[in-house]
């Protein structure tokens, strides 16, 4: 039987006793933030870089770095929100994109307007980019994702009714059948990855042979690249979408990448237009945070924006 944590609440005011006799120096708005925002979310989420590691270690709960402000912690906590602001608009962006190359280049080839719910469609075993072990359940579970969208099974279990796109439900309805550029409009940009991974190995090239076409992409890119830039742009829009720290996050295989390869795998994906304007935004971001606090100065260095 698992142990019931015992956390008591604390209050808002009580909140900003503790974080004074911590050494964090708070002001007559530092109340009212934390019952905005949360102490959890701001606090928890973004002391880090403001402890001081051989005090703490010594009073045995956090202590800060002398001079730390309640603002110093709470505008890295709303830099890294405008941050995410900023690259979740280009992730969605290369993730329109890349929906409408992938399901150009399998219809090129597969010009029936289901035929990507069969096998034959796919690549073998040998050729899966992300494993042969997990070939099997993977393609089974990508067709049967994809017939559950095609075919309408996909119920809202609060109203019991279908929850398919007016578009895909329209095609079904009156076509018969729902062409994969539709079908795309349901699909998570998670699901796409498994898409791509599981396409054959000369439609996985015309993909990066149109990436290099339509955004300019001076790098050559080879499958397995696209493959892992994939990952990483998936976890990136995962964080972004869901809140989670951006600025000192690790994505994709083994140690990760860090923020600066996510960009950079953001614009091997964007029109040359888009680039442009996603530097001059974090420029921009930079510009109105840098010298707020020596700490926010340097996660602003390390990112290279």
């Amino acid at each position: 039987m698992s142990q019931i944590s015992n956390k008591p609440f604390t209050t808002a005011e009580d909140q900003v006793k503790i974080l004074e006799r911590r050494g964090v120096i708070c002001d007559d708005r530092t109340q009212a933030t934390l019952l905005r925002e949360g102490y959890y979310a701001i606090v928890n989420g973004y002391k880090a870089p403001f402890l001081d590691p051989e005090a703490s270690r010594i009073a045995g709960e956090d202590r800060y770095v002398p001079g730390t402000r309640f603002d110093d912690i709470h505008d890295l906590f709303r830099f890294d929100r405008d941050l995410r602001a900023v690259t979740f608009r280009f992730l969605m962006v290369v993730e329109t994109i890349m929906r409408s190359l992938m399901s150009y280049c399998f219809c090129t080839a597969h010009p029936g307007t289901e035929d990507y719910l069969e096998r034959e469609s796919y690549t073998g075993e040998s050729g899966y980019l992300l494993g042969a072990a997990d070939y099997e359940r993977n393609l089974n579970w990508l067709i049967d994702t994809l017939a559950k969208h095609a075919r309408g099974v996909e119920a809202d279990p609060e109203i019991g009714a279908d929850r398919s796109d007016v578009r895909v439900q329209y095609y079904r309805d009156v076509h018969g059948g729902v062409p994969l550029w539709v079908l795309f409009t349901e699909l998570t940009f998670g699901n796409l990855k498994y898409f791509y991974a599981l396409m054959k190995r000369d439609e996985q090239r015309a993909v990066c042979g149109r990436v290099a076409q339509t955004c300019g992409a001076t790098d050559f890119i080879t499958p397995q690249r696209m493959l892992d830039d994939l990952e990483t742009l998936v976890e990136a829009r995962n964080i972004c979408a869901h809140e989670e720290r951006l600025w000192c996050a690790r994505v994709g295989r083994d140690d990760g990448v860090g923020f600066a390869q996510i960009i950079e795998a953001i614009e091997t994906y964007l029109p040359s237009d888009d680039d442009a304007e996603l530097r001059g935004m974090l420029a921009t971001l930079a510009g109105r945070y840098r010298g707020r606090s020596s700490v926010l100065d340097r996660v602003i260095d390390g990112l290279g924006i």
